[in-house]
């Protein structure tokens, strides 16, 4: 998630999100009263299962994977439910953000608008197998991608050196990959 990101390139940064009593909705970070709660929780449950796993003479007591595989961020935290993450950008904040410049953090425009293009292109490829095969989770799917297509004509419509192009079609014509 992006707080991940900016701990990793910027430490500082982190700590002045997480210990900023106002909350914060940028596209690189979030970080509302709610979410620092339910941090605050699930760390007390992780150190309880420490504690409890070293007086049992388990090792290793811990593993970060216990918390991390479950794609928690996404889950432990509504506020990121619907959000639609891009090279750990929330492109939907991206969007609403209108006129204010574009806060993609440490990434160059053209490094994040490749990684959108290739995102876009990997969400149409993925519609076109779930249209195949009858899967699941299409419309979500049809929802993120028109998020998705949305930022990038955001983008190029405020860059226009940005250029980009569909290289999939969607098989029904659709510009947004949705029935025509």
């Amino acid at each position: 998630p992006p707080l991940v990101r900016m701990l990793r390139e910027r430490p500082s940064d982190v700590a002045d999100v997480l210990l900023r009593r106002a909350p914060t909705r940028r596209p690189v970070a979030v970080w509302t009263a709610s979410m620092k709660s339910a941090l605050s929780t699930t760390l007390a449950n992780e150190v309880r299962r420490i504690r409890g796993a070293e007086a049992a003479g388990q090792w290793p007591p811990w593993s970060p994977h216990d918390v991390l595989a479950r794609e928690g961020f996404r889950y432990q935290y509504p506020e990121l439910a619907d959000e639609v993450l891009v090279d750990g950008v929330y492109i939907k904040l991206l969007l609403d953000a209108g006129g204010a410049e574009l806060d993609l953090g440490s990434r160059t425009l053209g490094a994040f608008v490749h990684v959108l293009q290739a995102s876009i292109e990997s969400s149409k490829r993925v519609m076109q197998h779930l249209r195949r095969g009858g899967g699941g989770g299409l419309q979500r799917l049809q929802t993120e991608l028109g998020i998705k297509q949305r930022t990038m004509d955001y983008i190029t419509r405020r860059h226009p050196g940005m250029r980009w192009s569909a290289s999939i079609e969607p098989e029904d014509g659709g510009e947004d990959g949705t029935a025509a």
